[in-house]
């Protein structure tokens, strides 16, 4: 995805306001200014760096930098959530409870928490919840959907 900010004059700012003459596209040669632009600096008379949308312009590019270094991590869940494992034709619970690395194989764990009688257990595991043999819901009705569509496969 191409970024929605660049920078100008050391600020951040929408790169859809700027005009680029050099090789960088991330260093604007020409840029409106936020209080060109923006009615919220004169309406709170402040400046841009007091500005709200300057801040979320900020926050913006802080993660398009981390982007583009690779240090922005999307997980398809988050320590808290509750996912539904489809195994042998049942659907298991998990509580996930941790996320960690393992570098030896190279995938992401999940440590998860289970319930068994009255009894709670713990275990690692390394869900493919993106993958095309994909077991692993995030809500309920998505792991029965997928175990109703499995068994009139088998049928």
């Amino acid at each position: 995805m191409s970024r929605l900010t660049c920078k100008y004059d050391g600020d951040n700012t929408l790169r859809e306001l700027c005009t680029f003459d050099r090789e960088s596209d991330i260093e604007a040669d020409d840029c409106m200014t936020c209080d060109e632009y923006c009615d919220a600096v004169e309406a709170f008379n402040g400046t841009c760096s007091d500005c709200a949308i300057q801040k979320a312009i900020d926050k913006l590019a802080e993660y398009e930098e981390l982007e583009e270094k690779g240090l922005l991590l999307k997980l398809p869940c988050k320590i808290g959530d509750t996912v539904y494992q489809l195994i042998n034709s049942h659907i298991y619970e998990y509580k996930i409870i941790g996320i960690c690395f393992d570098i030896l194989h190279n995938k992401w764990m999940y440590e998860v928490a289970y319930e068994i009688g009255l009894e709670w257990f713990k275990t690692m595991c390394d869900f493919d919840v993106f993958g095309k043999s994909k077991t692993v819901f995030l809500t309920k009705e998505e792991a029965e959907k997928e175990l109703e569509r499995l068994n009139e496969q088998r049928e």
